[in-house]
C-alpha cells in the first residue's frame, strides 16, 4: 500500500481475522434485521484509539475516506473495549445531539443514509472496565476504540 501513518513506514494489511470480524458483524445485522439495511463493505482501514480516564473528542464527521465511498454510504463500524464512554451523536448540522452510554464490547455502525453523522466521545467512565479485562488493562484505565473503514 502506498499509505503511511505519522512515521513514514508502509502501512501494514489489514489481519484477515479482522476483516472477517467485521464482515460477520455487519453478516449478523443484516440477519437480525432481515434485510439489507446498510452498504455491503470489506473494511481496509483500522484505527486504534486509546482514550484516558480523562479523554475526550469532540464532535466530528469522518471524512477521510474516498468520495465514493462516503457517497455510497459504507458504513464504518467502532467496537469500544474497556472503560464506559459517554457518546454523543447528531444527523446533520442542527438536529438534536442525543447521547448514549457504549459499554465494553458494545458496536456502534453508521452508514448508509447516516454515514455523516456528527459523533464523539463526550467522556470516559472511570472504574467501569470489565474485570474480565482489568488484568489486561491495569495500566491502562481508559478505553480502546476499534475503528474500521473502507477507503
Amino acid at each position: 500500500s502506498s499509505r503511511t501513518d505519522h512515521d513514514q513506514l508502509p502501512v501494514l494489511e489489514l489481519p484477515h481475522s479482522l476483516v472477517e470480524l467485521v464482515m460477520g458483524i455487519l453478516a449478523d445485522v443484516k440477519q437480525k434485521c432481515r434485510q439489507q439495511v446498510l452498504p455491503d463493505m470489506r473494511p481496509d482501514i483500522g484505527i486504534v484509539n486509546f482514550y484516558a480516564a480523562a479523554g475526550s473528542l469532540g464532535l466530528h464527521q469522518d471524512r477521510d475516506e474516498s468520495a465514493e465511498s462516503i457517497s455510497n454510504g459504507i458504513p464504518v463500524v467502532s467496537i469500544s473495549l474497556g472503560s464506559h464512554a459517554v457518546f454523543a451523536y447528531r444527523l446533520g448540522d442542527e438536529g438534536a445531539t442525543k447521547v448514549v452510554t457504549l459499554r465494553s464490547g458494545d458496536i456502534f455502525i453508521f452508514g448508509g443514509p447516516a454515514r455523516l453523522l456528527h459523533h464523539g466521545v463526550v467522556k470516559i467512565i472511570p472504574g467501569t472496565t470489565p474485570k474480565s479485562l482489568r488484568g489486561v488493562m491495569a495500566d491502562m484505565e481508559g478505553r480502546i476504540n476499534l475503528t474500521f473503514r473502507q477507503l
